[in-house]
């Protein structure tokens, strides 16, 4: 991921993301408590995750304010037929969109990572 981080921070001088760290905390629950918690100012993912594996996370973030959505740009929603959540972002609402421009070019397989020096 920091590959693509780097990639898009590169060709989008002046981006909300021009300071990050990258961490591998592993529970998606605790990225979002970190985000509620304002410890972190946002996460990401690339993966597919079940709903029952989010949903608490999700509503911690957003009575804290912040926002969660999905890889299509979407405020998740629960207790559907697919129970998956394809990629998700969880920020405060101006940084969640410029997150979500970096995980659909990674999904979309747009965004190349730069070439190593």
């Amino acid at each position: 991921m920091e590959q693509f981080l780097t990639a898009y921070l590169n060709r989008h001088p002046g981006t909300t993301a021009a300071v990050y760290a990258r961490y591998h905390l592993g529970s998606i629950a605790f990225r979002l408590a970190l985000v509620a918690g304002g410890e972190g100012d946002g996460t990401l993912t690339f993966r597919s995750l079940r709903e029952w594996d989010v949903c608490a996370g999700v509503a911690i973030v957003e009575q804290a304010g912040g926002i969660v959505i999905d890889g299509e740009g979407e405020r998740l929603t629960f207790n559907r037929r697919d129970t998956f959540c394809r990629g998700m972002v969880a920020s405060n609402p101006p940084l969640a969109r410029s997150l979500h421009a970096i995980l659909t070019k990674a999904l979309a397989g747009k965004l190349e990572p730069e070439p190593p020096r």
